[in-house]
């Protein structure tokens, strides 16, 4: 019994992350079949496996720290594929002028 509860665990957060990963698609239209797939993979994923942290951190449940994992890791990626992440982290680590903290 206690498998099926954990399975079902993990389903909830399955669907919670991608329905993450279809609200940023409805959002960001111009993306082709296979980086349509990959947000989605890439937001079940995180929700999967991230989900129970969060959740309990934040005291949330298991299906909205799923659906906010899918979005934010989503945003995530994309932030590094564009290198704006990167860009950010640098003007933090160096207080935006080129000296370090």
């Amino acid at each position: 019994m206690t498998n099926l509860s954990e399975l079902a665990d993990v389903a909830w957060r399955a669907v919670a992350g991608l329905a993450g990963g279809v609200v940023y698609l409805i959002l960001k239209k111009q993306l082709a079949p296979k980086q349509a797939l990959g947000v989605c993979t890439v937001a079940v994923i995180t929700a999967i496996f991230m989900g129970d942290v969060v959740a309990i951190k934040l005291g949330l449940s298991p299906g909205a720290s799923g659906f906010a994992l899918g979005l934010l890791a989503i945003k995530l990626c994309s932030g590094l594929i564009d290198g704006s992440l990167l860009e950010a982290g640098k003007r933090w680590l160096t207080n935006g002028n080129g000296s370090r903290k």
